[in-house]
C-alpha cells in the first residue's frame, strides 16, 4: 500500500505543471467572466443616467403641448431612476475586489507554472514539482472564499507552453506579453479614454450652445436642455473615471516599457549568463508583471 501510494503521490508531482495550468485558466475565465459582468453593469448605468436625463427634461418640454407624450416620458424618466440602484449593485466595490483578487490568483499560478518550465530559481531542486504543487496550493487557499466564482467553469483544452529554459521564457512569456497584450491594451486603452473625452467635450459644447441660444436668441425651450447636457457630460466623464482608462493606459506602457528594457539588458549578455543572472532576470520580470495587477489592487480597494 505504501509503494502504491508513493507511485500515485510521483505521478501526480509529474503531472503537476498540466494540473496548475488548468487551474490557472479556470481562475482566467472567472476572472473574465466578473470584469465582463462589472463592464456590463457599468455601461447599463451610463445608458440610466443618458435616459434618465433627457426623458426627464422631455416630460417637462411635453407637458406644455397637454398630450401624453409628456407623461409616457416622464414614465420613462421614473424608470431609469428606478434602475439605477438595480444596475450600480454589478460594479459594486465587492465585486470588484473580488475581480481584481481572481486576477491576482491567476495570474500568480500563471508566473509560478512558467518560472518551472524555465527551470530557474525556486524551481532548479529535485523537489521543482513538490515546491510548485506546494505554491500554487497556497495561492488557491487563501482564495478559498472565491472558489464560488470557479463553480461550473472548466478548463480549456490546451498544451503547456514551449518554454524549457531562459530563451524560450523571454519568447514565450516575456516578448509574447508585450506583442499580444501590453502593447494592444495600451492602444486600447488610448482610444478608450479619447472616446470618453471626446463625447464628454460634445455634451460640454452642446451646454454651451444651448446656453448661447437661450440668452441671446430668448429660447426658453433650449434653456431647460442645458442642464441635461451637462448632466450627460457628467456621466460620461463619471463613466471613463470608474473604467480607469487614462490609468490603466499609464499602466500597460509602463509595464512593456520595463520588460522591454530588461530584455534589452538580457540581449547584451547574450548567452553568456550563469545561473544566478538567469533567477534574478525570470524573478525581476514576474515582479514587473505582478506589480501592474498588485496596483489595481491598490488603486480600487482605495475606493472602499
Amino acid at each position: 500500500m505504501h509503494v502504491a501510494n508513493e507511485v500515485s503521490r510521483r505521478q501526480a508531482m509529474q503531472d503537476a505543471p498540466t494540473y496548475w495550468w488548468d487551474r490557472q485558466n479556470v481562475w482566467s475565465q472567472a476572472a473574465t467572466k466578473l470584469k465582463v459582468k462589472i463592464q456590463r453593469a457599468r455601461r447599463f448605468l451610463l445608458a440610466l443616467a443618458v435616459v434618465a436625463a433627457i426623458t426627464g427634461t422631455a416630460s417637462a418640454q411635453m407637458e406644455i403641448w397637454r398630450n401624453d407624450s409628456g407623461r409616457y416620458a416622464a414614465f420613462a424618466a421614473a424608470v431609469a431612476a428606478g434602475l439605477t440602484p438595480l444596475a450600480g449593485r454589478g460594479s459594486r466595490p465587492s465585486l470588484i475586489r473580488d475581480w481584481t483578487r481572481i486576477r491576482s490568483v491567476s495570474e500568480a499560478i500563471k508566473a509560478e507554472v512558467l518560472t518551472y518550465l524555465a527551470h530557474v530559481s525556486p524551481y532548479r531542486e529535485n523537489s521543482a514539482a513538490e515546491n510548485l504543487w506546494d505554491r500554487c496550493s497556497r495561492f488557491e487557499q487563501e482564495a478559498a472564499d472565491l472558489m464560488g466564482h470557479a463553480i461550473g467553469i472548466l478548463p480549456k483544452e490546451r498544451q503547456l507552453p514551449p518554454v524549457g529554459d531562459v530563451d524560450t521564457y523571454c519568447e514565450r512569456r516575456i516578448q509574447g506579453q508585450i506583442r499580444d497584450y501590453y502593447r494592444p491594451q495600451t492602444l486600447n486603452m488610448k482610444r478608450r479614454e479619447n472616446a470618453v473625452h471626446y463625447v464628454a467635450s460634445f455634451f460640454a459644447i452642446a451646454a454651451t450652445v444651448l446656453a448661447g441660444v437661450s440668452g441671446a436668441l430668448g429660447i426658453e425651450h433650449a434653456a431647460v436642455w442645458v442642464a441635461t447636457a451637462a448632466t450627460m457630460g457628467t456621466a460620461v466623464i463619471a463613466y471613463g473615471t470608474a473604467a480607469r482608462y487614462s490609468y490603466q493606459y499609464l499602466e500597460y506602457s509602463r509595464t512593456a516599457d520595463e520588460l522591454q528594457r530588461l530584455l534589452a539588458g538580457r540581449q547584451l549578455v547574450g548567452g553568456a549568463a550563469s545561473h544566478h543572472e538567469d533567477d534574478r532576470f525570470v524573478a525581476q520580470c514576474e515582479r514587473i508583471i505582478s506589480a501592474q495587477n498588485e496596483a489595481w489592487m491598490t488603486s480600487w480597494k482605495s475606493e472602499e
